[in-house]
């Protein structure tokens, strides 16, 4: 049994100490240390709801569960992640959903901003496209949610595909 520095009750995730390594600077961030402090922020969010924005926080797992460019797409494989029974609300009544994505040990970030109309694409490295797809994958997902949660089609069509260009650099880059 690993050494455990911290458990997160809600998620029971365990933090060892060679996790809590990663967030030492110039190291590479791992998926339990992402995944407990997403948690967090939910944490956060639902003790003071009045304050801050509703939003929906994924697992680390989830982009690799849906597909990447190359691996095909699978909503049926993240399908109950977002039932309503076992979140405790419906995604589709959030604000904002995050969806941390983690390739090659680099980590980025999609959001599906429900309030704006906007899929955005946040990456540290500087990216100026989406040649991954994850703009349009993020789309299919929404619209597919709102299909199996609602039996509506959700039209994106006039959404905004934004990958985010004014961000802090990462100088440590592949």
């Amino acid at each position: 049994r690993k050494n455990v520095s911290v458990i997160h009750k809600n998620t029971n995730i365990h933090i060892t100490p060679e996790n809590s390594q990663c967030l030492l600077p110039r190291k590479w961030l791992n998926d339990e240390v992402v995944n407990v402090y997403l948690s967090l922020l939910k944490e956060r969010e639902e003790r003071d709801p009045e304050m801050f924005r509703r939003c929906h926080f994924f697992s680390s797992f989830f982009f690799v569960k849906l597909g990447i460019k190359g691996t095909g797409y699978d909503y049926r494989s993240v399908r109950r992640w977002t039932d309503p029974n076992r979140l405790g609300y419906n995604l589709l009544d959030c604000e904002m959903c995050f969806v941390p994505i983690n390739r090659e040990r680099h980590w980025s970030l999609g959001i599906i901003n429900i309030t704006e109309k906007k899929f955005q694409y946040l990456d540290s490295l500087g990216r100026d496209d989406d040649d991954d797809g994850v703009l349009n994958l993020l789309a299919r997902y929404f619209v597919d949610e709102a299909k199996d949660k609602t039996g509506n089609e959700a039209d994106v069509s006039r959404w905004k595909r934004q990958v985010v260009k004014r961000l802090p650099r990462q100088e440590n880059g592949l």
